[in-house]
């Protein structure tokens, strides 16, 4: 992990597992999570990331869709930053407006998940779907803009994919939260 990666989730982390720590309750299973990322955009990639995280092996479904929330606001803040370091690198005027555009996008982004972070204290998961819901919807956003005539190749295509993935994830967890 970078140190730049390592600056966005540590904290986020700590506080999920201090979340994690007041919360005790079953546990997710491999068979539920396997079969609850089979749900997703990106399987491989549900699987993957969430098979990193030690923490969701002790974790309840409403514990994950938390992990998951903390995660996809990790990598808005990450793609926040980096959408503003190629923003002032950027010579290119049209690449420039697009990149402007995604910083307001990733925003809007950041505002919808710390709302439904906010949310899950009052265990309010169709508040954090729809939330969630608006932050998917906001990250396609980012990646559509270089498409836009006159197109230009996206520099931040692997970073808005993570973004889309994290929160389909996130919506995923919340709709077993609202069956």
């Amino acid at each position: 992990m970078s140190s730049r990666n390592s600056a966005f989730l540590l904290p986020l982390m700590a506080m999920a597992w201090l979340w994690h720590l007041s919360n005790p309750s079953s546990a997710i299973t491999n068979n539920f999570l396997n079969g609850m990322c089979d749900e997703t955009l990106n399987p491989g990639f549900c699987k993957t990331t969430l098979g990193k995280q030690s923490r969701i092996k002790k974790a309840n479904v409403q514990e994950l869709a938390v992990i998951s929330i903390l995660l996809a606001t990790a990598q808005a803040r990450l793609n926040e930053h980096l959408v503003k370091e190629l923003f002032n690198n950027e010579k290119d005027e049209v690449s420039k407006s697009h990149l402007s555009d995604c910083l307001s996008d990733y925003n809007v982004t950041l505002g919808k998940l710390k709302i439904a972070y906010r949310l899950s204290d009052k265990m309010d998961y169709k508040g954090m779907q729809k939330q969630v819901n608006d932050a998917l919807k906001m990250s396609k956003k980012c990646e559509y803009r270089f498409t836009k005539e006159p197109p230009r190749p996206s520099p931040l295509t692997d970073y808005n994919n993570k973004m889309v993935w994290l929160n389909d994830i996130a919506r995923v967890i919340l709709n077993y939260l609202n069956d």
